[in-house]
């Protein structure tokens, strides 16, 4: 799976030579892989994992009380010295998506990562889990991680409520985590609860 975030004309470059090659091998550490299909939108991915966005769209996500974030490969988090997190607490996911949203956003989209930690320990938790760890082997070394799924509520809506819903839903293309450009932190938002409206009485 190959993620851009350069708003599409190396992606477009890319597409053309997919489609002006006959017989495309790729090569993945010591495997050799021959390109048969390439999946670009959510219309041809029964899978759901070919999508496409823009900032503005992310940046304009809705506020949610609950999400639940699918981490599909091995994900984990470094903490120095080499020592890794095995479980996706939300400071670990928000810090790790912050950090991508800033590299790559408009700087008019950037955001104020301290104040979102702040928000993010305050108000959101983790309310469920179906998680285990697993392993993934490259020549150096041999990397452990988790993979499942969990379920964070987000009790304010207020503030930074919507900025947290939009980094979930980044997820999809940056990933989570330690080694996302070698395949771990492959992760998503399979389901979003929107806050109740609020009734108003005369």
């Amino acid at each position: 799976r190959i993620t851009l975030l350069d708003g599409g004309p190396l992606w477009q470059r890319l597409s053309s030579h997919f489609l002006e090659t006959e017989k495309l091998l790729l090569h993945v550490d010591k495997a050799t892989f021959q390109l048969a299909r390439v999946f670009s939108n959510p219309t041809s991915d029964a899978g759901g994992w070919a999508n496409y966005t823009d900032w503005q769209t992310l940046a304009s996500t809705a506020a949610c009380s609950a999400l639940t974030l699918d981490f599909a490969s091995p994900c984990a988090f470094s903490l120095g010295n080499r020592q890794f997190a095995l479980f996706p607490e939300p400071r670990f996911v928000w810090d790790s998506l912050v950090r991508t949203w800033n590299q790559y956003a408009p700087p008019v989209l950037h955001i104020d990562k301290h104040v979102l930690r702040e928000f993010v320990a305050r108000q959101v938790m983790v309310s469920d889990y179906q998680l285990q760890t697993s392993k993934v082997t490259y020549t150096e070394v041999i990397q452990k991680g988790f993979q499942g799924t969990c379920t964070y509520q987000i009790k304010d809506n207020q503030s930074c409520a919507s900025q947290v819903a939009a980094l979930a839903t980044f997820a999809l293309y940056a990933g989570i985590g330690s080694k996302t450009a070698r395949g771990m932190g492959q992760a998503r938002m399979l389901e979003a609860t929107p806050f109740a409206s609020e009734t108003k009485h005369a």
